[in-house]
């Protein structure tokens, strides 16, 4: 799946370059005691990132259902397993950013098509590790190559210098996220 020149022209003609695209509620305040209105929020920051991720997780989410019969969750735990392992449900979890409950209905499904196994702990009542299987394996390998290449689309559409300011800018928010306690 490359990137054709009509999508890199879709993007540039209804995607605005201006930096001052995206507003920052902190430098629309008024000096003055007059009527400030209300903040779009369809212009903030979080909204704007929420809203990209959404999108870009359906369209992934919509690639990994018709090609590789896995939702999105399943797609990310089979991921989070390739990438980083045999781990535990809650580290599992924790990674893919789904919720323990959430995780654990996933786990089984993919246990029942013999994509993961899981392993108890230590007879003391240690944790389950969970792995995949050797079919797990390769479809772990499908879905990296296919979110490869959505990854690959994705940035053909930013110059160097724009994906530079995008990895700068996400860091730092990740960063001011965490302080005012995110996560």
């Amino acid at each position: 799946m490359g990137v054709g020149r009509d999508t890199l022209a879709f993007a540039r003609k209804h995607i605005p370059e201006s930096p001052g695209a995206i507003a920052m509620a902190a430098t629309e305040s008024s000096s003055s005691t007059a009527e400030v209105s209300e903040p779009d929020i369809e212009r903030m920051l979080s909204y704007r990132l929420q809203r990209a991720a959404y999108v870009v997780s359906r369209a992934a989410m919509r690639q990994e259902r018709a090609s590789f019969a896995a939702s999105n969750g399943e797609a990310r735990a089979i991921i989070m397993l390739g990438q980083k392992g045999p781990t535990t449900l809650n580290r599992l979890s924790r990674a893919a950013g789904l919720d323990k409950s959430q995780m654990s209905r996933v786990i089984a499904a993919l246990a029942g098509r013999d994509l993961v196994w899981r392993e108890s702990g230590v007879p003391s009542g240690g944790s389950v590790q969970l792995a995949l299987t050797e079919a797990g394996a390769q479809l772990y390998r499908q879905l990296i190559s296919a979110a490869a290449r959505r990854n690959r689309t994705y940035l053909a559409a930013l110059t160097a210098e724009e994906r530079g300011a995008l990895d700068t800018a996400l860091r730092k928010i990740e960063a001011i996220a965490r302080e005012l306690g995110a996560e």
